[in-house]
């Protein structure tokens, strides 16, 4: 027998045994039939020790061609932020950030001081948003200067 044969037989008892497998595509809504609430992925994680709001330059960990027209049923989109900081002084700031005109978009800065990963919630930004396909990204800064990061992946919540 060849050396090998065991991964096969392995990977063939696997795909027989799983469950199907859906697969991630950014940007694309996230929908449970059960619950009409749609999450939309910003991917990507940021770290930094700037006092300034730090953008990154990976457009994978971008939003892209967002526009709240596409959702006329929505009573209110939220900004679901997951970030940390290292140091229980130093307070972590995140934001929304609208690439597409160079702005922040109100309403969405997020801060705390936890060292693990947090995640906080935005007030209903639907009015805040701009009528018009833009790209989005998170904005993350350190308030006193020690390490803060984002964890993978925040979210988009959009309500019915």
């Amino acid at each position: 027998m060849k050396s090998g044969w065991w991964l096969g037989a392995l990977l063939m008892g696997m795909v027989a045994c799983s469950y199907p497998e859906v697969p991630y595509i950014p940007s694309v809504p996230v929908i449970n039939p059960e619950d009409p609430t749609v999450r939309l992925a910003i991917n990507g994680k940021l770290t930094t020790q700037s006092l300034s709001w730090f953008t990154s330059t990976d457009s994978s960990g971008y939003l892209l061609h967002f526009d709240r027209r596409s959702y006329p049923q929505a009573s209110s989109i939220r900004f679901l932020a997951n970030f940390r900081t290292t140091d229980p002084t130093n307070f972590a700031h995140v934001r929304l950030y609208n690439l597409s005109q160079h702005t922040p978009i109100p309403g969405t800065e997020l801060r705390h001081n936890e060292q693990g990963l947090h995640e906080a919630l935005s007030e209903n930004i639907l009015h805040l948003l701009p009528y018009a396909p833009v790209t989005l990204a998170i904005q993350i800064r350190s308030e006193l200067g020690a390490e803060v990061a984002t964890g993978w992946r925040s979210h988009l919540i959009i309500e019915e």
